[in-house]
């Protein structure tokens, strides 16, 4: 079992070019159906080979052809592939217009002055589900540089 350190080097990218490579039996020409070069498909080769532990696929005169464990890795690669393009296709874009969302901006008063005025009249009229709740900010420097003030006046809004 791998655990989350392990887990988080396996790029999904690595297992599109393998089913790619799978597919077309060629590394040149899954390159060029991924819009990648040679060299790209060959290194994710390589990066997932020491993954799994096992060479995948093996030259031959035409192109490459999958070794055992590559073909029995197949179908669970197959599987995760499909689930993962039916989670991305179910999750659309951001829709302002009606989406039911509340965001809160915190801004000192010149900036709040200058920009929050317009867009929530904009927000008003474009996107009515949207409610926008402004936290006026005065940092206090303190003895701080200002980039500092901002950090920490940022980290204590994410802690919100």
């Amino acid at each position: 079992m791998l655990n989350p350190a392990q887990l988080l080097r396996v790029d999904i990218g690595l297992l599109v070019v393998f089913s790619t490579v799978l597919e077309e039996r060629h590394v040149a020409r899954a390159a060029e159906k991924l819009n990648l070069t040679p060299s790209a498909v060959s290194h994710g080769l390589g990066r997932l080979r020491r993954l799994l532990h096992d060479p995948l696929f093996l030259r031959t005169s035409t192109g490459v052809k999958p070794t055992e464990r590559a073909i029995a890795f197949s179908g669970p690669i197959a599987d995760l592939l499909s689930r993962v393009e039916g989670i991305m296709s179910a999750a659309g874009p951001f829709d302002a217009r009606t989406a039911r969302r509340s965001f809160k901006i915190g801004a000192p008063d010149a900036v709040a002055a200058v920009f929050l005025a317009p867009l929530i009249s904009r927000l008003a009229r474009d996107a009515p589900g949207i409610d926008i709740r402004l936290r006026q900010l005065m940092p206090q420097h303190r003895g701080k540089a200002t980039s500092q003030v901002w950090q920490d006046t940022l980290a204590e809004l994410d802690s919100h």
